[in-house]
């Protein structure tokens, strides 16, 4: 579907306050906003200052990013009644009717892998949004602490949850990823063993619209009040190599080269898409991150493709200059058939789908070949040395 409308951010503003913020029933995706310090949410306080509270679950917890531009930066408006977070004249974050100003534009960065959290900037002076030691919410220079870190949590009645998504996807369960069932084995007659159609579903993200380029829609704004989240997927399989069959014979070699990490073209494709997101300063250990209170709103699966992402980043333009569209690495095995026999070698691969909130795939998978290698021998007692 391609958007034919194009609206302002003013008149969004004017709309929120109508239909979209004041009313829950509608196609949108609220956020809770979650600090480290304690716990607790940012909330509107009955002055109109921005505070952090323990959960209510009201209106004044729940919050909307609308983008505003290329760069990442959006409005974050109240459901409370449709206005905008702001930064006052004297650095205190508060709530105020739109003015179009810099001092309401924010974005978040510097995504942290190890428990999901984000810095916000402020546009006007770029500097972080972040709890006071009295728990008001105001701007402050980068101090790398928790009091600047959030986490966003996708409201439970207006985004389902990662559990409310697998079971939409045919019930599909959600497996633990070091522990998928193992890849089919060589049949007892010597058969060549079938490839899995399908993978093991391993995690789920809601994503807000603001941090994807949706090519089927001609502007951001379209964009959000069209399909207002995303679903980012990550599916492991298993995917068969190659295959070899031997006669009975002398010792053989078998040297097969196969792919490691993800193609240039998946690459380019994920940084046109996703770009917010993969290209934010990554941290923490190898994307593991701790489990949300609410079920899939730490965007660990986000965190982990851009882990992945990053450290192929760096030799991205190197592959393509020489015309290479993976980075390859050798697999051996030794071995005396002392019957016929066959060999089969496989390799898990995850795959990342990024679906619309209707659950329509937005692109193709994109393929990221782990290094976890396994070897196949029929019968069992050939002898291998690998």
């Amino acid at each position: 579907m391609t958007s034919t409308a194009v609206l302002s951010t003013t008149e969004v503003s004017l709309q929120f306050l109508q239909t979209l913020v004041l009313n829950s029933s509608q196609n949108t995706c609220f956020f809770r906003i979650k600090e480290l310090t304690r716990g607790e949410y940012v909330a509107v306080g009955s002055n109109g200052n921005i505070l952090r509270w323990a959960a209510t679950g009201g209106a004044e917890q729940k919050w909307l990013l609308m983008p505003e531009d290329a760069e990442g930066y959006c409005k974050i408006f109240t459901q409370q009644n449709g206005e905008c977070m702001a930064v006052g004249s004297n650095g205190n974050i508060l709530r105020w009717a739109d003015t179009g100003g810099p001092e309401q534009l924010f974005r978040f960065i510097n995504y942290r892998t190890s428990d999901g959290s984000w810095n916000i900037q402020d546009q006007q002076d770029h500097q972080f949004v972040a709890v006071g030691s009295n728990g008001n919410i105001l701007r402050w220079p980068e101090t790398h602490g928790d009091e600047q870190r959030f986490i966003l949590e996708p409201v439970d009645d207006v985004a389902p949850s990662a559990q409310t998504y697998a079971a939409l996807l045919n019930n599909r369960t959600i497996y633990n990823p070091d522990q998928i069932p193992t890849h089919p084995e060589i049949p007892a007659d010597g058969s060549s063993p079938v490839e899995p159609a399908s993978g093991y579903l391993i995690g789920i993200d809601v994503l807000p619209s603001v941090f994807i380029n949706d090519p089927t829609y001609g502007n951001k704004v379209d964009q959000a009040l069209m399909n207002p989240y995303y679903y980012l997927e990550r599916v492991r399989k298993w995917k068969k190599v190659k295959e070899w069959t031997y006669a009975l014979g002398q010792k053989q070699t078998l040297t097969q080269a196969v792919h490691h990490g993800s193609s240039c073209t998946d690459l380019r494709t994920v940084e046109t898409t996703v770009g917010v997101v993969v290209t934010a300063k990554v941290s923490g250990e190898g994307g593991q991150a701790a489990p949300s209170e609410k079920g899939g709103a730490n965007w660990k699966v986000a965190g982990e493709l851009s882990a992945q992402y990053s450290w192929q980043r760096r030799d991205l333009e190197q592959r393509e200059s020489k015309h290479e569209e993976y980075i390859d690495q050798t697999e051996t095995i030794e071995f005396t058939p002392i019957q016929a026999c066959r060999l089969v070698l496989w390799q898990v691969i995850d795959e990342y789908t990024l679906r619309n909130s209707r659950l329509v795939t937005v692109t193709p998978p994109w393929s990221v070949f782990t290094d976890r290698i396994e070897w196949d021998v029929w019968p069992e007692n050939v002898p291998t040395n690998s």
